[in-house]
């Protein structure tokens, strides 16, 4: 194995490569005329070891299984409610709004949330009124507030009582317009 030596020299470092019989000794650069000194052989790494046998072949290890995790809690029932669909078609209906089948005494459908019950239906739907809208209809049109919310046969009443109450005398006109005002924007829209 050769010997690779490199010139001392700052200003030259020359490689050289030297044969292993001459480890030990001094030599002259050929190019800065510098004296090298080629050190000793290093000693050949020792073997590397052999490589790891190949992994068996054979079924892969299964690790044990686990313990079996206790069943869910299930729910109480809830009182009034049928824990099991229904047994017969007669039980169900179609939804209006969706088509969904549904039960025949559901007041509210499952899948879409609309109320089936009327009464229902009417509670719980949102003002399509502002009160304050119909106050200020009211205050300029006696009886345009009613109007607004769906009542036009009332809103014609009103506005006809408060002009006959204006024509009379200024107060009676006056406490009617008032009246007029507080039941527009108070109470439920005719649906």
């Amino acid at each position: 194995m050769a010997i690779v030596v490199f010139c001392p020299n700052p200003s030259c470092k020359v490689r050289l490569t030297m044969a292993d019989d001459r480890a030990g000794d001094q030599i002259e650069c050929p190019s800065c005329d510098g004296l090298i000194r080629i050190p000793a052989a290093l000693p050949s790494p020792a073997p590397l070891p052999p490589p790891a046998p190949p992994p068996r072949s054979g079924p892969v290890p299964v690790p044990p299984p686990l313990p079996p995790s206790p069943p869910p809690p299930f729910p109480r029932p809830i009182p009034g409610r049928r824990s099991r669909p229904p047994s017969s078609p007669s039980d169900t209906k179609e939804c209006p709004f969706c088509g969904e089948t549904i039960l025949e005494t559901a007041k509210k459908c499952k899948h879409c949330g609309e109320f089936i019950d009327r009464k229902l239906r009417r509670e719980n739907a949102p003002n399509k009124w502002h009160p304050g809208i119909a106050a200020v209809l009211s205050l300029l049109i006696p009886g345009a507030g009613q109007m607004y919310k769906g009542a036009v046969g009332e809103g014609v009443v009103w506005l006809l009582v408060t002009v006959v109450g204006y024509c009379c005398y200024l107060v009676p006109g006056l406490v009617i317009h008032i009246i007029c005002i507080v039941k527009a924007a108070s109470g439920n829209p005719k649906v």
